[in-house]
């Protein structure tokens, strides 16, 4: 069964990005935003309770894959860092990308947690047009407008 904490933070999302089926984003766990998946699990006791997001990059291109597994390797070292509490992995049920990223329940509101689901879009838009292999700054960034709103959520 899923915490208050979760309940509230999943139901002021909906509200906030006008999702009116909120009951299926809590018993699914998921939602889609401009056509791209994310998971929300929450995980640990009550007092450290984190939440666990997964978004969904895509599969890897049958082209190049030695240059951009290792891409994002490289950019595991940043993430790693303390940057952003986030890392690359390759779900090995879909062999899809995934950007995993955990924060503590007690610290995300419906917006931070709007804002971060955009900053992934901007980033699942920029890896499809070229893998991050393919521009001056190879393409990784975080840097989004974090005031911006989510558009096309769906469940």
């Amino acid at each position: 069964m899923a915490s208050e904490n979760y309940v509230k933070l999943i139901r002021g999302f909906c509200e906030l990005v006008k999702i009116d089926d909120c009951d299926t984003v809590l018993e699914q766990g998921s939602v889609a935003v401009n056509g791209i998946g994310f998971s929300f699990v929450s995980v640990g006791p009550v007092a450290n309770e984190e939440l666990l997001v997964y978004c969904d990059f895509g599969e890897l291109p049958e082209h190049r894959q030695h240059d951009i597994c290792r891409r994002l390797l490289e950019i595991n070292v940043f993430l790693s860092s303390g940057m952003l509490p986030a890392a690359f992995a390759l779900n090995p049920e879909s062999s899809h990308v995934l950007l995993s990223y955990r924060t503590l329940l007690a610290q995300t509101d419906a917006e931070t947690l709007a804002n971060s689901l955009k900053l992934f879009v901007e980033q699942v838009e920029s890896w499809r047009s070229g893998f991050f292999l393919d521009s001056r700054d190879n393409g990784w960034s975080m840097a989004g407008e974090a005031g911006g709103r989510v558009s096309r959520v769906s469940v």
